[in-house]
């Protein structure tokens, strides 16, 4: 239904900063903005703690697919109608373990623009740790499942990414080189909102 759709796809681990800057992308660029993991929970009606704790990992990690596909492409076997978005999303923050699944990395490799926004174990320890909406930390060693969840998925974020940023900066200047690799990139059907077409 929607093959030619292309987004802005932002991938990266825990506390990278991928749903406050899609958000603050979407307030620049035409097209709206989707958090794959609110999107979930929206979808599934419950949080995403209450989803591992419940249905399990494996249950999440098919919604997760399920929910990818419907705003990427428009279709969905599993999701209604209803509940996939309209128009779709030109920004979308993906969730720190999307990228784990092929078919995944497949549906983003080929239906956006995906960055990267990378962020070292330190940075990420600083950032997330003490955080209960993150059934993937709920361990005894945080840090520890930090560095064993980034030494897998580093290598499945570099292989879909078409660029890669380091956003352990502030937040003005992630956004200000954001912005930018996007304009470069020339995305058709993205177009800047009318007061910020002359700004980076």
């Amino acid at each position: 239904m929607c093959s030619d759709h292309k987004a802005v796809f932002l991938v990266g681990p825990m506390g990278a900063g991928k749903s406050t800057i899609g958000r603050q992308l979407s307030q620049r660029f035409e097209g709206g903005f989707v958090d794959l993991d609110n999107y979930i929970v929206k979808v599934a009606g419950k949080s995403i703690p209450d989803i591992f704790e419940q249905d399990g990992e494996a249950y999440f990690r098919q919604l997760e697919h399920d929910c990818l596909e419907a705003i990427l492409t428009g279709v969905s076997t599993r999701l209604t109608q209803e509940q996939i978005p309209n128009p779709l999303p030109a920004i979308v923050a993906g969730g720190g373990g999307v990228a784990m699944r092929e078919d995944n990395r497949k549906l983003i490799s080929d239906h956006s623009l995906c960055i990267y926004l990378y962020l070292d174990v330190d940075k990420q320890y600083e950032r997330v740790n003490g955080d209960s909406n993150r059934p993937m930390i709920k361990v005894d060693d945080v840090k520890e499942r930090l560095k064993n969840l980034f030494a897998s998925r580093d290598p499945q974020y570099r292989e879909i990414a078409n660029i890669v940023l380091d956003s352990s900066g502030s937040l003005k200047d992630l956004v200000r080189r954001t912005v930018h690799s996007i304009k470069i990139r020339k995305l058709p059907g993205l177009k800047l909102k009318k007061n910020n077409e002359q700004t980076n």
